[in-house]
């Protein structure tokens, strides 16, 4: 049976990836009339590119020519094939601030396959050497993208996005959500989740008087913490970390996501927000590899889900073992009537060396003035999960999601008895894990991983009503 397609066969529809704001059809890039970029403004001060771009030129072209050549095949499959062709221009253009880069390739490649499912055997070997010219073309805008700096030859060109924006503190952040259930996040500071309200009631804590000159030293919201997770030493000197070849890097507490820009590259106003950090000259000096980290928020009815994706975009596996640090909203007169509820743990901490201190069995329940919370690492041994109960609601912490990276522990941290918030931090890995190994994940060149976790919020109307009569009572 012959398995090629004929003229009249519809063309596969573009992958939904190809597509900005999650399907919504494709808008215009917008070039500034003040400063419209030329050719020779960008050859003369990137020498470099004008042979790159012609060599991009070049695999277009023989790919273009290879199909055409190709006279045994269908029209539809010739016209399938140069939809997918356009398609792969389209992502080398993208590429120059889009993230993925290698698993935009991965989906050109599924989407041939597609393309191709119904021809001859014999189309196999072109069709390997049609995606090493895509590969070709798309590798060539990470080129573009890795050396041209954001604000560089080409940062005229952009993709119209709209982003709702809510004033906060004298400050602009990015809001997502609806009335009464939303999120406030500053992507130029860190990705920060700033500001979570679940049906008029904020869960995470905020000071009002926080210091916006230095955002990622205030305590609040929700820091990133990526590549590494907490305290890492290297002969009892903080701060630093041994790579495989012995070599001895600087990194700073919790990694450095927090105290840099990300970029909004997807939202969706009502739902969810991606952003995106890339490897530059302020992450290599530390962390000497090509990568893109993601953090993305996406409302749920009953709660919030936070997805932390790394992709290695380099040519050598990267190591890494990011985690969250959620301020939770507590008065510190509740923390005795507050508990956590965990599985099967072992509880242990860090010694003043980095390497982790012997573990003793964990309590399925801790009240949030037991002492022993301070500071602890709790590792699980069973189906990672949690609950966070406070007076009016529970906080239920989903770490077992399909896909997802394996959650090694949390950790429970509070500044003070006094501060009106406790931090319970779900870790990919436990601290120092790049010398001892407990939770380190590496990802080699061209994959990606994600860790997600979901908090399911429930309220106890009659509770929370409770802890608003008591707090409106006067002092006597």
């Amino acid at each position: 049976m012959d398995k090629r397609r004929t003229a009249g066969d519809a063309v596969p529809a573009r992958p939904a990836w190809l597509l900005p704001s999650g399907g919504l059809p494709p808008q215009r890039a917008v070039v500034p009339s003040s400063s419209p970029p030329t050719s020779g403004s960008t050859s003369s001060r990137y020498p470099w590119l004008r042979d790159e771009l012609h060599r991009m030129e070049n695999c277009v072209r023989s790919a273009r020519s290879m199909i055409f050549d190709l006279d045994y095949l269908s029209p539809g499959i010739i016209r399938a094939l140069s939809v997918l062709l356009d398609d792969a221009v389209l992502c080398s253009t993208r590429s120059l601030q889009a993230p993925g880069l290698l698993s935009t390739l991965s989906d050109l490649k599924e989407w041939c396959r597609i393309a191709v499912g119904y021809a001859p055997q014999g189309i196999a070997s072109h069709v390997a050497r049609f995606l090493k010219a895509c590969a070709g073309s798309i590798s060539m805008g990470a080129v573009c993208r890795r050396h041209l700096p954001y604000h560089g030859a080409f940062a005229s060109i952009t993709t119209t996005m709209h982003l709702p924006t809510e004033d906060f503190q004298g400050h602009p952040l990015v809001w997502i959500g609806h009335a009464d259930s939303y999120l406030l996040l500053a992507p130029q500071h860190g990705g920060r989740l700033v500001r979570w309200v679940h049906r008029g009631q904020d869960i995470l804590y905020w000071p009002d008087a926080a210091d916006w000159s230095c955002p990622a030293k205030v305590r609040g919201g929700n820091p990133l913490l990526f590549p590494f997770a907490g305290r890492h030493f290297v002969k009892g000197n903080p701060g630093q970390w041994r790579d495989s070849q012995g070599k001895v890097h600087s990194l700073a507490l919790h990694g450095f996501a927090r105290d840099l820009p990300f970029e909004v590259s997807a939202i969706n106003g009502r739902a969810s927000i991606r952003m995106t950090l890339r490897d530059s000259g302020a992450t290599r000096a530390g962390y000497p590899f090509a990568f893109v980290f993601e953090a993305i928020y996406a409302l749920l009815p009953d709660g919030l889900e936070v997805t932390l994706r790394t992709i290695n975009t380099g040519t050598q596996r990267l190591p890494c073992y990011p985690g969250h640090h959620f301020y939770f909203a507590l008065p510190h007169s509740q923390r005795a009537a507050a508990s956590l509820a965990l599985p099967r743990t072992e509880r242990l901490r860090q010694r003043s060396d980095g390497s982790p201190m012997c573990a003793e069995p964990g309590e399925p329940t801790y009240r949030l003035d037991d002492p022993r919370l301070q500071d602890a690492l709790h590792a699980f041994r069973a189906n990672p999960s949690a609950t966070l109960a406070i007076p009016g609601r529970k906080i239920r912490f989903e770490l077992n999601q399909p896909g997802s990276a394996p959650w090694h522990a949390v950790t429970t941290w509070s500044e003070t008895e006094t501060a009106d918030f406790y931090c319970v931090e779900p870790w990919v890995g436990l601290p120092d894990a790049i010398h001892h190994g407990l939770g380190l994940r590496w990802i080699e060149p061209g994959q990606r991983e994600s860790a997600v976790c979901r908090l399911r919020v429930t309220s106890d109307l009659l509770a929370l009503a409770k802890v608003r009569s008591d707090d409106e009572v006067p002092p006597t």
